[in-house]
């Protein structure tokens, strides 16, 4: 695998991956992200087998296909300290190398074949929403969810999804939380997403 990014788009997709990747246990293949690139698109994934997130991006130069993993806060402390250019990233034999004119680092790489696979969402209901409405909503909501309760559900907020409207609820049995915002969607359906500490 070798792909040429800007730096600026590589450390902004790391710094969004953070929360995602486990840090206690390093030598977890979920201390990692993957890399995969695929024909023209670069994708980056992150997983603490409770949560993940996967970033797609076209805004790269690829020169060569293929996957690699690479210790996402280790990876992130490196390209903080490059100049705003462009990084090759290439891998060669067990170790992921970061290129940056005259600077040249390397990591060690896990088998990516260990990364956890992410569900397939394909055939799932699916709701738009402005971004910056969603976060506000949900930073509402989040003192009402309940960290240590026996119900699952509890600990997580509930986005209940109505033809022109979304309901944002949590509770801890002793608050209640709700945010309601008018949204023009076509499925009826709920989900509880987990409070992540």
């Amino acid at each position: 695998m070798k792909v040429s990014i800007n730096k600026g788009v590589l450390e902004t997709i790391l710094i969004n991956t953070q929360p995602y990747l486990e840090k206690k246990d390093l030598s977890q293949i979920t201390s990692h992200i993957l890399i995969n690139v695929i024909e023209d698109e670069l994708i980056i994934k992150a997983t603490d087998f409770e949560i993940g997130l996967s970033y797609n991006s076209k805004n790269v130069k690829i020169l060569d296909h293929g996957t690699a993993t690479a210790n996402g806060k280790k990876l992130l402390d490196i390209i903080k300290i490059l100049k705003d250019d462009e990084v090759v990233l290439e891998t060669i034999n067990d170790n992921i190398y970061i290129k940056q004119n005259s600077s040249k680092f390397k990591l060690p790489m896990f088998n990516p074949n260990e990364f956890p696979l992410f569900p397939n969402i394909d055939d799932k209901s699916k709701f738009n929403i402005n971004s910056s409405l969603f976060v506000r909503s949900i930073k509402k909501i989040a003192p009402a969810i309940d960290n240590n309760n026996p119900k699952f559900e509890l600990n997580g907020a509930l986005i209940d999804i109505k033809n022109n409207f979304i309901n944002l609820v949590s509770t801890d049995t002793r608050r209640l939380a709700i945010v309601k915002l008018e949204n023009n969607t076509g499925d009826n359906f709920s989900l509880i997403i987990p409070k992540k500490q």
